[in-house]
This record gives C-alpha cells, structure tokens and sequence, in this order.
C-alpha cells in the first residue's frame, strides 16, 4: 500500500515553479478567451429617468376632479402589459414613419423647410429638426387610410419628433423581424419601475413621490429611445384616463343639472296651474266676509323678516359668523264697522233682552199679576229672532269651518309644491359651483393637464452596464489562474499517485 503524503509551503510552492510555464500560458489562455468573450457577448445599455407625482394646490379645491391618482397606482399604470404592447406598435408605427420621411416628397420638403441649415444634416437629423406641424402634413399624406384615425397618433407624432437623430437612426436600421419578435415578456425584462418606501411603520407605509424607472436595450441610443417612448405612452394612458374620468363628472354634474331645471319649471307650473284651480284669494275673501258677518272683526295677516346671527366653529371652510333670516306670519283682528250687525254681536244683545223680558214678566206673575200682552208678544219675537240668529251662526260657523279646511287644504298643498321648488332651487344653487367648474376645464380643454406627474427625460447613457470588459478580463485572468493552478496540484498528486505503481513492477511488468 502506497504512503500518504501532503504538501507543506516549500512542497506548494515547488509544485507552482515546477509547473510555472503550464499556469503561465494557461493564465494568459484565459485571459485572452475573456477578452474576447467580452468583445463578442451581447452589450446592454441602461437609461435611467425619474417621474415625479405632485398634486398642485389649486387642484384640490376642484370637485369635479377625482380624487388623485398615488405614485403607486401611476406605478400600476406604467407597468400594464397592454401598455407594453401599445410600446410594441409604436416602435413598429415609428420605423415605418421614418421610411416614409425619408422618401420623396417628403424629404424634399423637410429640406425646403429648413433651407441653408439642411446642408450640414444627415437625413436623419432632418428628421430631428423638423417641427410637428410639418411632420403631421407629411406622414398625413403618406399615411394609410386605415391608421389615419388612431387614437395615439397625435401621441406617437410628438414622440416621433423629440427623438434624437442617432435615435431616429436606430429606428430606421432595426429589422421589422426583431420588433416583431418583441413580446410583452420581453419588455417586462427589458423596462423597469419602482418606488423607494420612506417609512414604514404598523400604521402606515409613506412611499416616495418619485417613479425610478430604467430601459435596458443593445444600443445606448436604443435604451433613451426605449425609456423616452415608454414615458411619452405612459403620459398619454394616465391624462386619458383621468380625463376621461374629469368629462364623466362634467356630463353626470351638467345632466343633473338639466334634470333639475326641468323638474323646477314643471313644478313651477304646476304651481300656477293650483293657484288658479284653488281660487284661494276668492275663499279667503269669502272667508273674511263670513267672520266679519259673523264676528264683526276682519283678520290681518302681518308678514315680515327676523335676521338672526349664526356662529359656525365646526366648519373652517365656512365664515365664522353668517345671517340667518327667519320669515314669520303674524295674524290679528280689528274690529269693523259692521260689528254692530254682526250675528254673535246681535246674538249676545238678543239674549241679553230676552233674558230682561223673560225675567220681568217671571216677577210680575210671581207677584200674581197678569203680564202685559204685549211683552208677551215681544218676547216671544226675541225669542223667534234669537232661534234665527243662532241658526244663522251654526250656517255661518259650517260655512267658515268648510272654507277654512278648504284653504288650509289648498295652502297646505301650496306649500308643499314651494317647498319642492324651493330644494329644486337650492340643487341648481349648489350645482351652479360645478357648473362653473365644468365651463372652466371645457375652455381649457386643449391646455389643461389632469395628470400630476412630471417627467424626467432619459438621456444618452455613456456606460453600458454590461459587459463591463475590464472587470471581465480581470475576472477571467484570475479564474484562469486558479483553475490551472489547481489543475498543476491535480497533475503532480496523479504523478506521486501512479509512480509507486510503477516501481513495484518488474523489467518484464511482473511483480518479482
């Protein structure tokens, strides 16, 4: 059986100057394989850009814009799939456009536009340097009648002419393949996003206002281009979502508003329409004639306004101290020159007489002595007047109780309906705000911006992030050398592995 052995520091490094040669080229074998590896392996650009999320002051005292959008749900919109397709057709819209700019007509154009100065450009910096206006013309011209009505064209032109010309020029030399081969996968790898979390506690978590976001791409210009286009259709996809939302709230706020007008002028006519069939002026009339006939006394009606002072300290929107004005209806009698002819009046006298007479004649035949015929007779007229009277006051009482529950139901009604017009006028009154508002976002229709975000714009990178050669080349000198270092140990332990063998055999390779 063969001795163990082991290595101490003279053994080790005896066995690296032994070997030097070996480690040496194998060294220098892998150091060359790691430059060019990092020479052929695929590049990868990094562009970087930031969105910030503020809401202006003056947006929070709009009620017909919702509530506002979180960097978390502008986070959520940035990173939808479908977004990531309307990335795709983009790219795809953009390189067909260039094509299109650049073939006759339209670069003669862009050339006449920019006269002298479009000596010193190359095709695609013409491209770069021609305003928008010119460069919808163009493509509207050389646009295909089905793409004339996309929605994101407007959006895909602005994007289009805030590219670089070496961006313009990465468009055009991409092959239609490659953009075809780019799936929604691939961008979920390719574009990034997220929000850095300031504090965290157990009651609540505070994240940052700022959307870091980065685009990986094989070109440095390709990577702006990719990280520029998905902001430019991230801004569009949020204003048109918050717009949407803001004219959903316009037409609900001036829909509500219609309905309203019109269910106050039904009710005003309405109104009109029981006034005249009540003929309430005619029954109060009628009524007062009555209680004069009857009373001797005319009811007034005294109408008139209280102001009283009213304290809010709840509500800090609201003024300290308002006015509060309180309508009461007073009602009085005075007497009238018919009193005297007045039934109760005359009832009260009648009574009065005949009790006079009544008890007269009563102590004269008491006394035992006959009555005189005629007060018999007068009496008996007072007491016939006085059966009439009352009969007269019960009609007149039924009459008054009639017209009274008659009126109190019309004014009850009456009162209803002003009571209905009255809340129909303090909706419109409390829309009237909202309307305002609407008026106001429909004029600056073109130049209001619901989305709260701004932009940072990526630029150029000036460093790929990988592969970075200097620390691949050093990587792969210092791997190469470990592993021909322990490939050298490997060849000098097989030796002392296999030589003891090889002693005890023979001349003639038999054991002696």
């Amino acid at each position: 059986m063969a001795e163990t052995f082991s290595y101490d520091l003279v053994a080790f490094l005896r066995v690296l100057y032994r070997r030097r040669y070996f480690i040496v080229k194998g060294t220098i074998a892998a150091a060359v394989l790691s430059i060019i590896l990092s020479l052929v392996w695929p590049q990868t650009w990094r562009a970087y850009a930031k969105i910030l999320v503020t809401t202006p002051k003056y947006k929070e005292q709009l009620r017909l814009i919702p509530k506002q959008f979180d960097v978390l749900t502008y986070r959520g919109i940035m990173a939808q799939d479908s977004l990531y397709q309307e990335i795709v057709s983009t790219l795809k819209w953009q390189r067909q456009a260039i094509h299109r700019l650049l073939q006759e007509p339209a670069l003669g154009r862009m050339k006449q536009n920019l006269r002298e100065k479009a000596q010193t450009l190359n095709q695609f910096q013409l491209i770069e340097n021609t305003n928008i206006p010119l460069m919808t013309e163009l493509l509207a011209l050389t646009t295909p009648p089905g793409e004339a009505s996309e929605p994101l064209l407007e959006a895909r032109i602005y994007m289009l002419a805030h590219l670089s010309g070496e961006q313009i020029e990465e468009l055009y030399s991409t092959r239609e393949s490659d953009l075809d081969d780019l799936t929604v996968f691939d961008l979920r790898k390719m574009l990034r996003c997220s929000v850095a979390v300031i504090k965290e506690t157990n009651l609540e978590t505070i994240y940052s206002q700022t959307i870091e976001l980065s685009a990986d791409y094989n070109t440095a210009a390709g990577a702006a281009m990719m990280a520029n286009t998905w902001i430019g259709l991230f801004e569009k996809r949020a204003e048109d979502i918050l717009r949407a939302a803001v004219e959903k709230q316009i037409i609900l706020t001036r829909e509500s508003a219609a309905k309203v007008e019109i269910e106050l002028a039904s009710a005003e006519a309405e109104l009109a329409e029981i006034r005249i069939a009540s003929n309430l002026d005619r029954l109060q009339a009628e009524a007062a004639s009555l209680l004069i006939h009857l009373t001797g006394v005319a009811p007034i009606h005294l109408a008139g306004e209280k102001k009283d002072e009213d304290f809010n300290l709840e509500d800090e929107n609201q003024p300290f101290m308002k006015e509060r004005t309180k309508i009461y209806d007073a009602l009085s009698f005075e007497m009238t020159p018919q009193y005297a002819e007045a039934l109760i009046p005359k009832s009260r006298e009648l009574t009065k007489s005949f009790a006079a007479q009544k008890n007269w004649i009563g102590a004269v035949e008491k006394q035992g002595n006959a009555a005189p015929k005629d007060a018999q007779t007068s009496l008996l007229k007072d007491e016939t007047e006085l059966e009439a009277v009352h009969r007269q006051i019960a009609e007149a009482t039924q009459q008054i109780s009639y017209l009274n529950q008659t009126i109190r139901r019309q004014e009850t009604k009456i009162a209803a309906m002003e009571r209905f017009i009255q809340q129909k006028r303090n909706a419109l009154q409390d829309l009237q705000p909202l309307l305002n508002e609407a008026d106001l976002l429909e004029n600056r229709q073109n130049s209001a911006q619901y989305r709260d975000v701004s932009v940072g714009r990526a630029i150029k990178p000036d460093k790929r992030v990988f592969p970075r050669r200097s620390i691949m080349v050093v990587a792969g000198t210092g791997l190469g050398w470990a592993l021909f270092c322990g490939l050298a140990f490997f060849l000098d332990i097989w030796k002392q592995v296999i030589a003891p063998e090889a002693e005890s055999l023979g001349a003639d390779g038999r054991e002696p």
